[in-house]
């Protein structure tokens, strides 16, 4: 199955895009799909343990499941006033 991750911030601006077509296996999670971009994106691993979820725009744990189609935002973390 397909899904999108969109990227934010620091991430946004280390991978050079806003988002990306990421397949994956039936049943995976947004823990899987954050597996996969680690994977992908090896430099960002070591903080994307920290990511949080958006899953379709609304908060998600890491075993949100997954569907065709979903859109996954990884958020990292941020701060701010």
């Amino acid at each position: 199955m397909f899904v999108t991750l969109r990227y934010h911030a620091f991430v946004r601006e280390e991978t050079g895009r806003d988002s990306e077509r990421l397949e994956l296996p039936i049943g995976a999670t947004a823990g899987t799909a954050l597996e996969a971009f680690a994977r992908r994106h090896p430099t960002l691993a070591a903080r994307a343990r920290h990511f949080k979820f958006a899953l379709n725009d609304e908060f998600a744990p890491s075993g949100a499941p997954l569907m065709e189609g979903a859109v996954l935002d990884l958020l990292p973390p941020f701060g701010g006033g």
